[in-house]
């Protein structure tokens, strides 16, 4: 599946795609894809509670596309990283709200309600239609009509709406479809490293030709779709924790400066990502989980100073703006991602004290956040005694 795969003859960049019965195949397909994605995770699960380690090796090896016959002959299929294609599928190019004339002032919104799948909102276009009627007779009766070549625009600017709208509710459906799939994928994925008791070495490739194809769509995500960069983000910080750093090849082998890349590229990504234009709150915290898992799962391995070479400039790079954020939030964040954003700090800050920079402390000054923080910290005990006081 790819940008140019027809659609009921149609692909997803022909500009009539979106208000065509093309889009409606696209969606049951991404359906269809995420309901076999489900139904191989509930086989993973079903084998994994019979533990059975051969047929447990016979999934994973299907997975990684190869599948045994009774008669021991390997047959190639697609792995699971090639059913991970449906991720290049942008579905943010229908066309644009028509500027009103004859139609302003109408409320369209009345029209949203929920579609066959319930967290979607949908526009009813026959509520549209009956309501753009109703004006247009209101306007035929009004004599606003003298000119024929009024009607006809008024006629083309009504077209235009229910184009517009039909056009949004098919990008809502793909959209929706397109994330069900991707958290049906990230489950399989995640389920399979957990489950079939792969060796480390194995289980570190394969957590690292994931990170390998989802990091850079959390950067494109991040400046362009906050909800799907969210989803993303939580299966590489899922994907982290499921490393052994430890025991994974972070050694100076070919191998092991392959591993660093990968991983350091989720690093840098997690930073860039963060002052990204669409990034809210919640993302953030996601962000500041995935930095601090690798610095902390960097400082666990062997060879530290190896690993943390050019992360203080990563940061730097990045711009004071990235260091604002996380100030802000560690001061006035509620709840987890206050704490997040703290322990990033934290850890960056024994990230320079390793590469013997002053940048990240120079930078807290700069903002006035130790300062802050420090006050915040002395209030503490008048605080509590001012709660126990309430109390009695």
């Amino acid at each position: 599946m790819g940008l140019d795969t027809m659609w009921d003859e149609r692909a997803i960049e022909d500009p009539d795609f979106m208000f065509t019965e093309s889009a409606e195949a696209l969606e049951h397909y991404l359906w269809q894809r995420c309901s076999l994605l489900e139904y191989t995770s509930t086989e993973v699960r079903l084998v994994a509670v019979e533990g059975v380690p051969s047929l447990k090796a016979r999934i994973v090896s299907t997975l990684l596309g190869s599948t045994s016959t009774p008669e021991g002959e390997q047959i190639p299929n697609l792995t699971m990283f090639d059913l991970f294609d449906f991720i290049e599928l942008d579905f943010n190019h229908g066309i644009s709200y028509p500027p009103l004339k004859c139609f302003a002032g109408l409320d369209f919104s009345v029209s949203i309600g929920t579609g066959y799948q319930k967290n979607v909102a949908l526009s009813d276009i026959r509520l549209i239609h009956e309501m753009i009627t109703l004006r247009l007779n209101e306007l035929r009766r009004s004599g606003r009509f003298q000119d024929p070549n009024e009607e006809q625009r008024a006629g083309e600017e009504a077209q235009h709406i229910l184009l517009f709208f039909q056009s949004e509710n098919s990008r809502l459906n793909l959209t929706s479809a397109k994330l069900q799939t991707m958290k049906a994928w990230a489950d399989l994925l995640t389920l399979t490293i957990g489950t079939c008791e792969l060796d480390v070495g194995g289980k570190a490739a394969l957590i690292l030709q994931a990170l390998q194809l989802i990091t850079p769509k959390l950067e494109e995500y991040a400046l362009t779709n906050a909800r799907e960069a969210v989803d993303v983000a939580k299966l590489i910080l899922a994907l982290l924790f499921q490393l052994d750093f430890e025991a994974s090849a972070l050694d100076r082998s070919r191998a092991g400066d392959a591993a660093n890349g990968r991983l350091f590229q989720v690093f840098r990504a997690g930073l860039r990502a963060i002052n990204g234009p669409q990034v809210d709150v919640q993302l953030r915290e996601v962000l500041y989980k995935n930095c601090y898992r690798y610095l902390s799962g960097m400082a666990q391995a062997s060879d530290a100073g190896l690993h943390h070479r050019h992360g203080t400039q990563t940061v730097k790079t990045t711009g004071e703006k990235t260091i604002d954020i996380i100030c802000d939030d560690a001061y006035g964040a509620s709840g987890t991602c206050r704490i997040s954003a703290l322990l990033l700090l934290d850890a960056l800050a024994g990230l320079a004290k390793l590469e013997d920079s002053n940048y990240i402390v120079d930078s807290l000054m700069r903002t006035n956040f130790i300062q802050v923080l420090v006050e915040s910290i002395e209030n503490i005990p008048q605080e509590l005694r001012e709660t126990s006081g309430k109390g009695e």
